[in-house]
């Protein structure tokens, strides 16, 4: 796109929705531009490892997992996709639950030193928020939202 990016960046991509569908996906789209998916300078990581984000020990588990995709001055952004399948079996309407949540994502940010961007499907009714309780907006640093484009 013409925008330069920083050295030392990554991009892992914890995979919860069709992880093996979307690791097949990405490395087409690298094997279609002739990169190498397996090469370090990629910048570009894709794992399995969507966490159980009411679960602080699955966090803590998930911590030095990520530290190991990284080269050893590696910086990362983290990207979980989706909080439906990272909060599987919650109320995400609970603020009790989304608060647990949220505080578990701002330990996974703090610990890897990292911002993390959190994929959520948005309330079947339409609307701005992501499904579920108003937590995950009122503590969300931004949003963005997707459309398909024909």
């Amino acid at each position: 796109m013409g925008i330069p990016l920083q050295t030392g960046w990554h991009a892992i991509y914890l995979c919860g929705e069709f992880p093996e569908l979307t690791i097949a996906h990405a490395k087409a789209w690298c094997i279609s531009r002739d990169i190498d998916p397996a090469d370090a300078n990629t910048r570009f990581i894709f794992s399995d490892l969507a966490p159980n984000l009411l679960s602080r020990p699955d966090i803590d588990l998930l911590i030095p997992r990520i530290k190991q995709l990284l080269p050893t001055d590696g910086k990362a952004v983290i990207y979980i996709d989706t909080l439906q399948r990272a909060a599987s079996g919650s109320d995400l309407n609970s603020f009790k639950e989304m608060s647990c949540v949220v505080e578990n994502l701002e330990y996974l940010g703090k610990q890897l030193k990292s911002p993390i961007v959190l994929a959520a499907h948005p309330p079947k009714s339409g609307g701005d928020d992501p499904l579920g309780s108003s937590v995950m907006g009122n503590a969300t640093g931004s949003m963005w939202e997707m459309h398909c484009v024909n």
